[in-house]
Formats: structure tokens, C-alpha cells, sequence
């Protein structure tokens, strides 16, 4: 049986339909339902008083998928001093 964007939410979480549609889709293929989502998320922010994201993930999510669409080399030194305790 296929759950409803309308039958996961209670009525006091307003969100539009088309956004609930196409994010429970995607959730979908992540293979996750909505519910679980919202569980984590909410224990997320029990446990550590914040949300589970914020603007600074969002310029590192961009630059991470930047970086995966354009690949380049990376130096790399293996000096000892790079290895010698402070």
C-alpha cells in the first residue's frame, strides 16, 4: 500500500501539497518514509538543540558536489615534519 502526502502529515504541519508530493518521492527512492525522517530530524534537534542543517552545510554541499562534477589533482607532501609530534 502507497502512503499519501495528506495521510503522513497531521493536519497542524502545513505544507504544500506539490512540495509533500515531489519530496515523499524522493524520499522514496532514498528508502526512507516520511515519517522516519521526521523522527530523526526531531531527535536531532532534542539531543543537540539545533537543526540537522544550516547555510554553512549548504556552501559545503556545494563546493563537495562542485569538486565531484570537476574533479582535479591534488598535491600531496609526505614531509616528516608532517608526521613529528608538537
Amino acid at each position: 500500500m502507497s502512503l499519501q502526502a495528506s495521510q503522513c502529515l497531521p493536519s497542524v504541519c502545513h505544507i504544500d501539497d506539490d512540495l509533500k508530493h515531489r519530496s515523499f518521492a524522493e524520499l522514496k527512492k532514498l528508502g526512507i518514509t516520511p515519517s522516519e525522517l521526521m523522527r530523526q530530524a526531531l531527535q536531532y534537534v532534542a539531543e543537540r538543540g539545533t537543526l540537522p542543517f544550516d547555510e554553512e552545510d549548504e556552501v559545503l554541499f556545494e563546493k563537495a558536489k562542485n569538486r565531484l562534477a570537476a574533479p582535479q589533482r591534488v598535491k600531496v607532501s609526505l614531509d616528516d615534519s608532517d608526521f613529528t609530534d608538537s
